[in-house]
């Protein structure tokens, strides 16, 4: 049951995250996006190529990984109870993004405390503030586990209400793919998502960390769930994958053209029609080319599909301790991607390998339970 082009976007859309954290730390835009490191060049109007990167990827990559982590939630309940289920959401959801961070995550945040809060703070800061400001700060890219599991906790609610909870009912499922069958329903019928995406992008977003987006992250999720998971849609969405390159072009390029040089992480911008309709262009795109092209699978992307998550749990504390490092020297901006690049990618492996080794630390961090205890529960 396992679709192998759902595991390759997801660890795609990882490297690409990396790729966008290692521009950000070095770039100004606008007055509220800011380097977090010295040596990034003023912001002057110009077009630069990490400008463009953080602008074309930042609005729909992690929308996407909440559809794939939707449609995945699908193919798993069809083999599990939704208490089988929930147990394992804890372990590798929930786990990693509270104990992970006490385990690990504090390294980052202690380097954004000592490099940002506590030099740019007029006054001494309290210890035990300085506490809170480092492990807030360590939870990185692991706020996405943090929303993934409140959306989970939606998604069984739904069932509950919806399909009764009972096991493999994909009524609701199959309702969607019904009433979705022609292809003037289909086009309606993602017009509507559409719109269904941009209106929640205005709600239950929070104030100052803009990452925790919940209304259009739950909905991406669960129209993964509902919608996406349906294989005559995903069908569909392959068949138009030219259609949706060319859409994705001329909505990207009339989005950057109206936005480039505002802040994007602000919600402001966030919640635009014109950036939500490219990230809604853009996930079906994925979705239709990953289906089409990528569903192919060799030891290189076996091992990817194994060790993404580990690449996403470990990159940002190894970016800013090299960040951290670099600042000591001068050295091209050029040259100071490239060894964030490397450092990202080898030393998030390095750690992933040892971490994935240590019994306690393996399951803190990675959500990875020991063998002899899942086979204990088994035999229970």
């Amino acid at each position: 049951m396992r679709k192998n082009y759902l595991d390759h976007i997801r660890w795609i859309t990882i490297i690409l995250v990396v790729i966008f954290h290692i521009y950000f730390y070095y770039n100004n835009i606008d007055l509220d996006t800011k380097a977090m490191f010295a040596g990034a060049p003023a912001y002057d109007g110009t077009k630069t190529f990490a400008g463009l990167y953080q602008y074309l990827v930042y609005p729909w990559f992690m929308i996407l990984l909440f559809v794939v982590a939707g449609i995945s939630a699908r193919i798993a309940l069809k083999t599990k109870t939704n208490k089988e289920f929930m147990r394992a959401r804890v372990d590798k959801v929930l786990v990693p993004s509270t104990l992970g961070i006490l385990a690990f995550g504090w390294i980052g945040g202690y380097i954004i405390y000592i490099s940002q809060a506590k030099v740019n703070s007029p006054e001494p800061i309290p210890k035990v503030v300085g506490v809170f400001i480092t492990l807030f700060s360590g939870t990185g890219a692991l706020w996405f586990c943090q929303v993934l599991f409140v959306a989970v906790l939606v998604l069984m609610l739904l069932r509950l209400c919806i399909n009764r909870g009972r096991r493999n009912d994909d009524s609701a499922c199959q309702w969607f793919e019904k009433i979705l069958h022609s292809p003037i329903a289909f086009t309606l019928g993602m017009i509507i998502l559409y719109l269904l995406y941009w209106g929640c992008s205005n709600i239950l977003n929070m104030p100052v960390v803009t990452s925790y987006r919940m209304g259009i992250y739950t909905v991406a999720f669960l129209s993964g769930f509902y919608i996406f998971s349906n294989d005559s849609l995903i069908d569909k969405l392959k068949k138009a994958v030219p259609v949706t390159f060319l859409l994705a072009v001329a909505s990207g390029i009339f989005y950057i053209w109206r936005c480039y040089g505002k802040a994007y992480t602000k919600i402001t911008v966030l919640e635009r029609w014109d950036l939500n309709l490219y990230a809604f262009i853009m996930v079906l795109l994925i979705l239709g080319a990953g289906a089409r092209w990528a569903n192919g699978s060799n030891r290189f992307t076996q091992y990817m599909c194994k060790c993404c998550f580990g690449i996403y749990v470990f990159h940002i504390p190894v970016l800013l301790v090299t960040n951290y490092l670099l600042s000591k020297v001068s050295l091209p901006l050029t040259a100071v991607y490239w060894i964030e690049l490397i450092s990202a990618l080898v030393c998030s492996l390095i750690l992933y390998e040892i971490i994935r080794r240590i019994p306690i630390l393996r399951y803190w961090i990675l959500g990875i339970r020991s063998k002899k205890r899942i086979k204990d529960k088994k035999t229970v």
